[in-house]
């Protein structure tokens, strides 16, 4: 019985101990670098109550729990944004090394600050140890000076991508007062975006192609003339039934008006019109000429604007714009946009202009780019709309920018290069 109650208390009390150290993981819920910890328990030593090689299942007696140990849970917690630049904190594994006198320690916690020598401490004064890189002398940029209001040409710098090797030599992280990092000039961009198929019409006057109307003129004055608007590429829709103006003239500049209208399939026809009057001295018609004019749906350029920002080696961000517009008349597949691009300064200075066109097939992938050559501030720019369409390379012609049945846009742009900082 004595057995039983002295287990019983021991129960309470072991998980007592687990509940502190719950108690003490949701106090700590805020704390930053704080890692969970789970409580872990034991049974305790079995009491022999008879010779437990003759009977080991019923000659132990248990005499209950204790605590074992407390585990730390290593794994990482959510990153929260703040408002001190030289907080930090570890995606993965590892510590922060940090030094007070001669004694160095290790922890998750990543909030720190620069002391009076501009040396980086944590919250209790601790020094942050590392390794730094070694920094080199370098130039301001224009844009840098004219935010900094300052003549000093030199600063300190390093590159980007150095790294770093580990070694066991850490010292106290100091931090000069003018770290600057120079800009590296945009050389490269990438566009990924779709160019419309959908087109718009005007209703307007259009002069007919009169290259193979045929005419004849009978020796009384009689005129017949038999055309049709499919030489008029660009107009691209008509209504049968409207009226074509037909003008008649001879070199002394007289002239005389008929109409006929167009017929279904696009051909209109005047019959024994009398031109009479129009006959030269001789009394033939050779000299006589014929125009017309009809009113149709005539295709509207559709147009679309790419735009870029680059980041300039004078450390200002110009601004890379691509007017297009598509050209006409319609071709039976495919498309041909027409591109004027231009580099300017934040002034609005034209800085380097090209010209070219894109070229599309029937499927709305890209066959064709003769985009000139570009130069931001110097530096020559590749603008890449994309691989050309090779029928046996999947996905090409269709991994940049393509024509289908969406509005003209961009859908994602990649650049390269970074400003200064």
């Amino acid at each position: 019985m004595m057995t039983a109650l002295y287990n019983g208390v021991s129960g309470i009390k072991t998980n007592s101990i687990g509940i502190d150290v719950t108690g003490n993981n949701i106090a700590n819920a805020n704390t930053v670098g704080f890692k969970n910890s789970q409580a872990e328990f034991k049974d305790l030593f079995y009491q022999r109550t008879a010779a437990m090689s003759q009977n080991p299942a019923t000659s132990s007696l248990g005499l209950g729990t204790t605590m074992a140990a407390t585990a730390l849970d290593m794994r990482g917690g959510s990153f929260q944004g703040t408002d001190n630049a030289f907080d930090y904190a570890i995606g993965g594994d590892g510590y922060f090394a940090v030094q007070k006198g001669e004694s160095t320690y290790y922890t998750r916690a990543g909030q720190f600050l620069l002391d009076v020598n501009r040396d980086m401490v944590n919250t209790s004064g601790f020094y942050l140890m590392g390794t730094t890189a070694t920094l080199n002398e370098a130039s301001y940029s224009a844009a840098a000076l004219k935010k900094l209001g300052s003549q000093n040409t030199q600063a300190l710098t390093l590159e980007p991508s150095s790294n770093l090797e580990f070694n066991q030599t850490i010292n106290k992280i100091t931090l000069p007062t003018n770290l600057y990092i120079p800009p590296e000039p945009t050389t490269s961009v990438k566009f990924r975006g779709n160019l419309t198929t959908k087109q718009e019409y005007i209703q307007q006057d259009i002069e007919l192609n009169m290259m193979s109307a045929e005419l004849s003129v009978s020796e009384d004055g009689k005129a017949n003339l038999k055309g049709t608007l499919t030489d008029t590429p660009q107009l691209e829709k008509y209504t049968a039934g409207t009226l074509v103006n037909i003008t008649f003239a001879n070199e002394a500049g007289n002239m005389l008006k008929a109409q006929a209208r167009i017929q279904d399939n696009g051909s209109y026809e005047l019959n024994d019109f009398d031109v009479s009057t129009l006959a030269d001295e001789g009394g033939g018609y050779e000299s006589l000429q014929v125009s017309a004019i009809t009113q149709g749906l005539v295709a509207k350029p559709s147009t679309a604007k790419f735009v870029a920002g680059l980041h300039g080696a004078s450390g200002f961000e110009n601004t890379l714009t691509i007017n297009l517009k598509r050209e006409l008349p319609n071709l039976p597949e495919g498309a041909n946009w027409l591109m004027n691009a231009s580099i300017t300064d934040p002034d609005g200075n034209v800085l380097s202009q090209a010209s070219g066109a894109l070229s599309f097939n029937g499927f709305g992938a890209l066959i064709g780019n003769t985009l000139g050559p570009l130069s931001n501030e110097g530096a020559p720019v590749n603008i890449d709309f994309g691989s050309l369409y090779n029928q046996d390379v999947p996905n090409s012609g269709f991994d940049g920018i393509v024509m289908s049945e969406r509005a003209s846009g961009i859908d994602s742009q990649q650049k390269d290069g970074h400003a200064d900082g």
